[in-house]
């Protein structure tokens, strides 16, 4: 529509029906736009996204393509390894992949950017098994911190062993 007025064309009868899902949000869902150019009927329709949950997909879907793209590193023969790190969402999953059990008392897990730490206090990890560590606004298994720990920008982590060894970075 802009290109037509920039034109000089004619534009008339314009309607636009904004949709909301509920009466509490004043985030729309759906916006339409009708008008005519020079007598030409246009529709335009569209559904509208919730950019929260689009960027928080982002955010996934690049954090797992950096992490298949870039080598995370293993600087023991641990069997831990970071599986799985969702900034936005705030966790971030260990996993087991060893034969045996793994007391986890004394691990550390590091937020880079900022320099928070995490040290389990006390918890098993079994063979092939994962958990999960959240902070504000995440859910799982072990609870971090009430305040927000991972930098949405970027933000690596790392994992420590009870006696302060480096065992496994992901970028």
């Amino acid at each position: 529509m802009r290109d037509a007025l920039d034109s000089g064309m004619r534009v008339t009868d314009f309607e636009a029906i904004i949709t909301y899902p509920n009466t509490e949000t004043q985030t729309p869902s759906h916006y339409k736009f009708t008008y005519k150019i020079d007598g030409n009927l246009i529709v335009d329709e569209f559904d509208n996204i919730n950019t929260d949950e689009a960027n928080a997909d982002l955010e996934e879907e690049a954090v797992e393509e950096q992490k298949s793209s870039t080598s995370d590193e293993t600087s023991s023969d641990s069997p831990l390894e970071i599986t799985r790190l969702s900034l936005s969402k705030e966790e971030i999953d260990i996993t087991n992949k060893g034969a045996e059990s793994v007391n986890l008392s004394g691990y550390t897990i590091v937020s880079v950017t900022g320099n928070q730490t995490f040290t389990f206090q006390s918890y098993v990890l079994e063979p092939n098994q994962t958990v999960t560590v959240y902070a504000r606004g995440g859910e799982g298994d072990i609870k971090w911190s009430g305040s927000y720990i991972w930098n949405n920008d970027g933000d690596p982590a790392e994992l420590y062993d009870n006696v302060g060894n480096l065992i496994y970075t992901y970028n």
